[in-house]
């Protein structure tokens, strides 16, 4: 709004300079009328923080406009002078979700708003009126929700199965769905929770969707155990401790019984019986190498299988086998590094090749360490750090990440990677390090970690 304020200084000055007919004096007049002309917000969109709340107490919300570059209007430019309950007769959607029609009394028949701001849970449209430079009456809709209700929250399926359908529609079991809400308080920074399972809420069985449908909902066997079959199902989820509500939500179940239903991380584990850790894979419904699933890898591009998971670095294509009861084929294609332990506090590397080398970490206490690469060489190197858990997911270091710190920090006079993260005792962590070597000479660096660092075996490991 500020910018339209601004075009009409503009505008007037300009048509005032440009005519040379107009005296001075009027030129002046233009340009304090235009200054002071009063800006109407009857055809301006408007939207708040969305759900706000709940406190009983009458809600405070900041009051946004789209059409002037997100302007967010202070409390002396409007007043609220009422507010309407929304229902099912005030908006109308067609069956594509678009809003067809929107029944709202007067803006101008202050007898058929309620006077004041809401306290109440419920959705309301509010009525505000411009004031100082702005002149006009319009509206915003905002909610006022229980954010200890789980019906209030945001369902998503974090499944990613191997065969790269879309994200969202499809779950394998119900561990793959999580709430979140994003709210307003304004009394409170906090704007965002996410429950945990079994703390904040519980799975409480799954139904056929079309028997669901189809029956009395009251009277549905919920049940709770593994689904085998391929299939549209119902699932409820109720709230437990401080939480309470229920969702009932619908997904597709793909063939549990398939291999590319699943999804495979490259990891890191320890070889119990060579003693030795090995590139693996991690699959987080518990599939075991050897008894659900079988692996064989090929160089990217090349038809030559060998049994087992790559021992060289290299780019890889790995081909997963179901077994037993479980049938079907997947893919997945990875870079594959050389593996180093840091079992002291320092690890020297040195070579002509240092791009791409897992480290691995497994500590005897659970703290927070600092992780850091130091050099002494006199040319500048680049080096950079990703910090990965026992299952194959970055955990810190991710480039698109906030908290990821490639920073400036000097080290011996030149560049590295830091990272700081709480490690659990007997967990094997690995981190994916880069170092850019634009010769073919021996270049060295040392991977260090603070904080009383000490090795131990991992807990769990490979039985082979």
């Amino acid at each position: 709004m500020k910018s339209l304020k601004k075009s009409i200084i503009t505008l007037s000055a300009a048509v005032a300079l440009a005519s040379s007919s107009v005296s001075p004096v009027m030129d002046m007049y233009n340009v304090y009328a235009a200054s002071n002309a009063k800006i109407s917000i009857k055809n301006l969109s408007f939207y708040s923080e969305g759900e706000i709340k709940y406190t009983g107490k009458p809600v405070s919300f900041k009051l946004h406009s789209t059409d002037d570059d997100d302007y967010t209007y202070s409390k002396s430019e409007y007043n609220i002078l009422g507010y309407i309950t929304v229902d099912e007769s005030t908006y109308k959607y067609d069956e594509d979700n678009n809003l067809t029609e929107k029944n709202i009394p007067s803006l101008y028949d202050d007898s058929k708003w309620t006077k004041g701001i809401p306290t109440d849970i419920g959705k309301y449209v509010i009525l505000f009126e411009g004031k100082g430079s702005y002149t006009g009456r319009n509206t915003v809709d905002i909610s006022i929700i229980d954010i200890n209700n789980i019906s209030n929250f945001t369902p998503d399926s974090t499944y990613r199965p191997l065969r790269g359908i879309g994200d969202g529609d499809y779950i394998l079991t119900p561990k793959d769905v999580c709430f979140e809400l994003y709210y307003h308080d304004p009394e409170s920074k906090k704007d965002y929770i996410l429950l945990e399972e079994d703390k904040d809420y519980v799975f409480a069985g799954w139904c056929d969707y079309d028997k669901y449908n189809k029956s009395d909902k009251q009277t549905n066997v919920w049940s709770k155990e593994k689904i085998t079959e391929k299939g549209h199902y119902v699932f409820k989820f109720l709230g437990i401790g401080k939480y309470k509500g229920e969702q009932i939500l619908d997904y597709n179940v793909l063939d549990p019984y398939h291999i590319e239903s699943y999804n495979f991380n490259p990891t890191i584990k320890y070889n119990k019986k060579t003693k030795k850790y090995e590139h693996s894979l991690f699959e987080k419904y518990g599939l075991i190498e050897g008894k659900d699933y079988k692996t064989s890898y090929t160089v990217s591009g090349k038809d030559k299988w060998k049994k087992g998971m790559p021992k060289k670095e290299g780019f890889y294509d790995i081909r997963i086998k179901g077994i037993n009861k479980y049938h079907g084929t997947g893919f997945l294609a990875d870079d594959f590094n050389n593996i180093k332990v840091l079992k002291k506090k320092t690890l020297k590397l040195s070579g002509r090749s240092l791009n791409n080398i897992n480290v691995v970490i497994c500590p005897k206490k659970t703290k927070k360490y600092t992780i850091y690469a130091t050099s002494k060489e006199k040319k500048h190197l680049n080096i950079d750090a990703l910090l990965y858990d026992e299952n194959g997911d970055c955990i810190e270091g991710d480039l698109t990440d906030s908290k990821y710190i490639s920073d400036e920090k000097t080290y011996y006079g030149k560049h590295t990677f830091k990272i700081t993260y709480k490690l659990e005792a007997g967990k094997v962590y690995h981190l994916d390090i880069s170092c850019y070597n634009d010769s073919n000479k021996k270049r060295s660096f040392n991977v260090n970690i603070k904080k009383s660092y000490k090795y131990r075996k991992p807990k769990k490991y490979i039985k082979k």
